[in-house]
């Protein structure tokens, strides 16, 4: 499953990627855009130590102006298999939140991102 699937996420994101320029923003300046995963904490056990190896291994040939925002309600297996390899990650408590509260979150947090890898 794991070979096969890192083939899979090479031909999907990192070829096609890699293949293109930089987005830019209005003004011409390059600007970073993100691939969001949500609900990883709904794949099961098995399954998601093979996605988060191949997140692990993939990410690092992905160019430098795409981030990966993933969100997950489980963060310790995530956390022992990305920590040593992914530049930041933000683990945050949303118990019980509002959803605007969570839209201010989600926009602070991709700030945070986009201003680290300046």
């Amino acid at each position: 499953f794991f070979w096969n699937s890192i083939k899979v996420f090479r031909l999907l994101f990192i070829q096609p990627l890699n293949s293109m320029a930089p987005p830019t923003d209005k003004n011409g300046n390059e600007c970073r855009k993100f691939i969001v995963i949500d609900a990883i904490d709904e794949i099961n056990n098995e399954d998601l130590v093979d996605f988060l190896k191949i997140i692990r291994d993939g990410t690092s040939q992905l160019p430098p102006w795409v981030g990966l925002f993933m969100t997950s309600r489980r963060y310790d297996v995530i956390f022992k298999y990305l920590s040593a390899n992914v530049s930041s990650i933000v683990v945050v408590d949303l118990l019980f939140s509002r959803s605007t509260q969570i839209c201010l979150l989600v926009c602070r947090i991709i700030l945070i991102f986009t201003f680290e890898h300046e």
